[in-house]
């Protein structure tokens, strides 16, 4: 007999067990555990982000005002000191949290030496009958009083994050909002491949929405910061537009005349030969007043169908309907004793550590109401 079982040696799964100790086992179905973890951040784990309520609750869309509690029973500060406990010392670059090494392997090991992970377990059903939960894997049967499902989202599948636990949920009685990728690269009906790794900053607008930030020009569209920040209204294709340059006719003609326009303009040449084909070629002295508009249209307002890529998604937009479940306890209100941590819960977060700080904050909730609740 086990206390709880935890379905998921990820980011909230691993701080689950970290919380509850002996008195939880994870069940993950790779050969290791933290796989999409060790990813996070360019590899070296961006776990939090020091920021403060209410401003942090702003890099979240969906049910805010249902994360709300669960954000201030672990904020920024607590992960930080927590991670402290276990000997990390953090690193911060622009309110970014690293851990000092700038490995997320440290993070994965810290978590995992204080947690019984069982190791190329895949669960196939849950069950619960004479108040008990059953849990088949592929090759075992376990029972235990509690089930914490934090097998991630509909993301980044080879990490195992490949909608598991929205089809476990969904099977228990659960209703499951619409999904879409979230933290994903986008890619263009307009390809701008010619300046493949070239790195800018912009703003994107889908609908009312406008983020800006960095982004890097890919072989199938963009990346980055501002792409992944947006890419959650993306799930299906729909138009964007892209300002490079807030720029008018008049202030290109009053550049030098004799320059090449691809020279004169303030981004990169090869971004510039990709936006405007031939006319980045032109001089500015040349340009017809077809060209002129072509080259403020490219350059302010490009427009093109976008859609967030599922495999390179580190999130999922949508999930489990957070009515569904006790917030203050992250339990299910359909099935007592179950609960959901992490990227199953619906909504996201941008990128920058809020992802890491939400999975963190919904497994210490879920773990405290279980060492709280009376036997």
């Amino acid at each position: 007999m086990i206390d709880t079982l935890i379905i998921g040696a990820g980011a909230s799964g691993l701080f689950a067990a970290a919380t509850l100790g002996r008195k939880a086992i994870v069940l993950e179905r790779n050969p290791e555990p933290g796989r999409k973890l060790l990813l996070t951040g360019g590899g070296r784990c961006n776990y939090t982000h020091a920021s403060r309520m209410p401003e942090l609750l702003e890099h979240y869309s969906g049910p805010v005002n249902s994360l709300r509690k669960v954000l201030y029973n672990l904020t920024p500060d607590d992960i930080i000191e927590y991670f402290k406990d276990l000997g990390i010392s953090p690193v911060d670059e622009n309110g970014k949290i690293f851990p000092s090494r700038g490995d997320a392997s440290d993070i994965v090991r810290a978590l995992a030496s204080r947690s019984d992970i069982r190791c190329g377990e895949e669960v196939v059903s849950v069950g619960k009958r004479d108040g008990l939960f059953r849990i088949a894997t592929k090759t075992n049967e376990y029972e235990s009083r509690h089930v914490i499902v934090a097998s991630g989202g509909d993301a980044y599948p080879r990490t195992g994050s490949d909608g598991f636990s929205h089809r476990l949920l969904k099977s228990l009685g659960h209703t499951i909002t619409p999904l879409s990728p979230a933290l994903a690269p986008l890619e263009l009906e307009r390809r701008l491949d010619r300046a493949e790794g070239v790195t800018v900053t912009v703003r994107i607008r889908a609908g009312r929405t406008e983020k800006e930030g960095s982004t890097v020009v890919t072989r199938r569209g963009i990346s980055g910061p501002v792409a992944e920040n947006i890419s959650y209204l993306l799930g299906e294709r729909r138009e964007i537009g892209i300002t490079f340059l807030d720029i008018t006719g008049e202030e290109i003609r009053a550049l030098s005349g004799k320059s090449l326009l691809k020279n004169a303009i303030p981004l990169p040449s090869r971004l510039l030969e990709a936006l405007l084909g031939a006319v980045a070629e032109k001089r500015v002295a040349d340009l017809t007043r077809a060209e002129l508009d072509l080259a403020v249209r490219s350059l302010s307002d490009f427009r093109t169908g976008a859609r967030a890529l599922r495999e390179g998604a580190m999130g999922t937009h949508g999930g489990v309907s957070l009515r569904e479940l006790d917030m203050s306890r992250m339990e299910s209100r359909i099935v007592p004793g179950l609960y959901v941590t992490g990227d199953a819960l619906d909504g996201s977060a941008e990128c920058g550590g809020y992802s890491l700080t939400l999975a963190f904050a919904s497994a210490r909730t879920a773990a405290d109401a279980i060492l709280n609740r009376p036997r």
